[in-house]
Parts: structure tokens; C-alpha cells; sequence
């Protein structure tokens, strides 16, 4: 029986070592397309499965999110419109034409419904997206500023062009970069 336990064993060693030589040859090869003008087939599957995984799992890990009043939605419309609409638009300005040429192609926020809760939002703000352009703001946010501006996405798809401009008038574009407090607490926790 022990026997075939360790043969067992040794067979699949072999078949993982097998399966990481076949990989590596098919990258060496150039099988695998880095190109950002071409699509990719696998990697937004494989991209798409892990961070649904990550997501839920945060999302049962963080508490609930904080209430929405007019400080935090100033606060989420200054840092969104300073580093987060030339990638994702906003309600008066279509995303930047560089935007466009990313792949996979950032989500247009202003047309895309609110299908992700606060905590999903807050914990792609804060840890980002490999391999997608999405910087991890949890480097250089706190918390309470991660928890502004996914608030302030959540509402974005609802906003009028109009309500976007007001805000603009009345409290400007954020200064760049908007840098505040480093190391948020979000990216200890995972």
C-alpha cells in the first residue's frame, strides 16, 4: 500500500514537472503574445476567476462600509477626477484616447453599473490589478480615502454631466499627484 501511495506520488511529481517544462518551452517558443495591441484569449478568464475569488473573500473580511455624506463625496470626486477619469471617465468627458489603446480596456465608470459593492470597489482601489494598468492607491491612500472614492465610483454611473461640473466649479481638480497618507491599512490584511 505504501508502495503505491509513493508511486503515486512520484507520478505526479513527474506529470508537474512535465507540465512546468511544457510551459516554460511554450514561453520561450513565443507562445505567449505580451503585445497590448493584441487581445488576449487566457488572461482575462484567468484574471476574471482569481479576482472574483480575492473579492469575495475580502468582502467577507471587511466590516461595512462607511455612509456617504457630502465631505466624503467631495473627498472621492477630487482624488477620481485627478488621477482616476482620464482611465475610467467621467460624466462630462469621454476617457483619454491613450485610455483606449490599454489592454484589457479600463471600464468607462460613467456608463458601467454599479454591479460591485463598496467593499469589492474598495478593495480594487486599494490593492489595484496586475497586468491591467490599475495602480494599488493603498500604497499611497489611508482607508478613509480608499473608502471615499469607492463610494464616489459607486454613485458615478447615476451622476449627471451637469452634477459632475458643479463639482468641478466648486472644488476644482484635486492638485497632482494626489498624494496623502502611505500604507493604508487594506494592504496588511491580504
Amino acid at each position: 500500500m505504501r508502495a503505491l501511495i509513493l508511486a503515486g506520488l512520484a507520478g505526479a511529481a513527474m506529470m508537474a514537472a512535465i507540465l512546468v517544462v511544457v510551459a516554460w518551452v511554450w514561453l520561450w517558443a513565443g507562445g505567449f503574445d505580451p503585445r497590448a495591441s493584441s487581445p488576449s484569449r487566457w488572461a482575462p478568464v484567468a484574471l476574471d476567476i482569481a479576482l472574483k475569488q480575492r473579492i469575495e473573500a475580502a468582502d467577507a473580511r471587511l466590516g461595512p462600509p462607511p455612509a456617504s455624506n457630502d465631505r466624503r463625496a467631495v473627498i472621492g470626486y477630487r482624488q477620481y477626477d485627478a488621477e482616476c477619469a482620464a482611465c475610467h471617465g467621467a460624466p462630462d468627458a469621454p476617457r483619454a484616447l491613450w485610455a483606449k489603446s490599454l489592454n484589457p480596456q479600463p471600464p468607462d465608470l460613467t456608463e458601467t453599473p454599479a454591479r460591485l459593492s463598496p467593499k469589492a470597489l474598495f478593495w480594487l482601489i486599494c490593492h489595484g490589478v496586475k497586468m491591467t494598468a490599475m495602480p494599488a492607491f493603498g500604497v499611497q491612500r489611508t482607508d478613509d480615502e480608499i473608502w471615499d472614492l469607492a463610494l464616489f465610483v459607486r454613485a458615478l454611473p447615476t451622476m449627471k454631466a451637469q452634477d459632475y461640473q458643479r463639482l468641478r466649479a466648486t472644488y476644482g481638480p484635486a492638485p497632482k499627484p494626489f498624494a496623502l497618507t502611505p500604507d493604508a491599512a487594506c494592504l496588511r490584511g491580504d
